[in-house]
């Protein structure tokens, strides 16, 4: 009677467990975009409505303003401690971001974008497995060389991002903007030597 009563115990053990390691989080995906940031620092961020976050990855998402609006101002905010840093850039309002080796630096920042920026696969970004197993409802998909678009649920490892590798001091440039004059200039800010 005993073996049994263990055997039982072990049974819903194991059950109780499995269905606690395979927990799927849903996020609904609609009319939004994605931003995941990786930073090794202690960062709090203010920009967007959080999701997820876990091992130094933090997702957030951000409400579109409207589909015939490509490229928007946008405004991402840290603190560290008292201290803050604003990061401004001229953003395509359907794509997601990936922002990779963030590191603080205080102050009011214009990320100056090269034109063409790589994209990288969900899949690809070495999160930890309950990241990956994030599923994504309702998400926008556009096939630019069928010219088709359709919505489909789909997991993390599934998405596309664009890189934005800051450790990349090259192609990403960081120039010290004012924030009251990013609101109100439609070009992009002179580099300040």
């Amino acid at each position: 009677m005993k073996i049994i009563n263990i055997y039982f115990w072990l049974i819903v053990y194991i059950i109780l467990f499995v269905s606690c390691i395979t927990q799927q989080i849903s996020i609904d995906a609609k009319r939004k975009s994605f931003i995941i940031y990786k930073t090794t620092d202690n960062l709090k961020i203010h920009t967007s409505k959080i999701e997820y976050i876990g091992n130094n990855f933090h997702l957030s998402s951000r409400g579109w303003k409207g589909v015939d609006i490509p490229i928007i101002k946008s405004k991402f905010e840290f603190t560290k401690q008292k201290d803050t840093m604003k990061l401004f850039c001229f953003c395509r309002e359907l794509n997601n971001y990936y922002f990779k080796d963030l590191k603080f630096k205080k102050g009011e920042y214009f990320i100056n974008l090269p034109y063409e920026i790589n994209w990288i696969k969900g899949l690809e970004i070495k999160t930890n497995r309950s990241f990956q197993n994030i599923k994504f409802k309702r998400t926008y998909l556009v096939n630019h060389t069928k010219k088709t678009s359709s919505i489909e649920d789909l997991f993390f490892e599934d998405l596309f991002f664009q890189i934005i590798d800051f450790s990349d001091t090259k192609n990403i440039k960081l120039e010290p903007v004012n924030e009251e004059e990013f609101w109100h200039n439609n070009f992009l800010p002179r580099s300040k030597k």
